[in-house]
């Protein structure tokens, strides 16, 4: 059975499909790598909220798609080492 991180791997290394969801989508690749980040981390998410001063309510509403920060995303990024050059191109906001 396939879940849907391994769904969305594969659809996503289609050019194609890869511009469409992200114009399409409330969540831009660089949030999913931030969420995916977060869920394979041993630290707690409560530690890592409260060291970045994000509420549990912000981030619940940035994982659904509700409330995309740019800014609370590149927070993420610089705690999880994640960033890059380019890394917000996609970005809407």
């Amino acid at each position: 059975m396939l879940f849907f991180r391994e769904i969305m791997d594969r659809k996503l290394k289609d050019p194609g499909f890869r511009k469409f969801y992200e114009k399409e989508c409330h969540l831009c690749s660089t949030t999913l790598k931030v969420i995916a980040n977060l869920e394979e981390k041993k630290q707690s998410l409560t530690d890592i909220l409260d060291k970045l001063n994000i509420s549990r309510h912000d981030f619940e509403m940035l994982k659904q798609g509700e409330n995309c920060n740019p800014e609370m995303v590149r927070q993420f990024c610089v705690y999880l080492g994640l960033m890059e050059p380019g890394l917000f191109k996609n970005c809407r906001k």
